[in-house]
């Protein structure tokens, strides 16, 4: 499209086959990067801010069914997650707390 924007389309037996699912969460990586104080204006304090390990931050907004993960080191694009706020535990927050209580991976020699 002369805006830069895609457009996909599908195909007869694929376009049947989307319209009798049910939509769990959708995921979007900006072009953009986004820093923390910039995610922080446009959505307000997090109910919650995690950061693990490997250097990413979570901001998990449960009002909102959003999760936003920003790479710390700005190498990698941010992660925006939505679903359903009812959802939120089990789709968002239950994988965040089961990563961060999983024992770290052995490195390969």
């Amino acid at each position: 499209m002369p805006s830069g924007a895609r457009q996909a389309g599908l195909r007869a037996e694929d376009l049947a086959e989307a319209r009798r699912s049910v939509l769990a969460g959708v995921v979007f990586l900006p072009a953009t990067r986004l820093d923390e104080a910039t995610v922080q204006q446009r959505f307000g304090t997090p109910a919650q801010r995690l950061a693990t390990a490997d250097g990413a931050v979570h901001l998990l907004y449960p009002d909102r069914g959003l999760a936003i993960t920003l790479a710390t080191e700005g190498r990698e694009r941010p992660v925006l997650q939505y679903v359903a706020p009812a959802d939120f535990q089990q789709r968002l927050r239950a994988p965040l707390d089961a990563a961060a209580s999983a024992p770290p991976a052995a490195s390969a020699s």
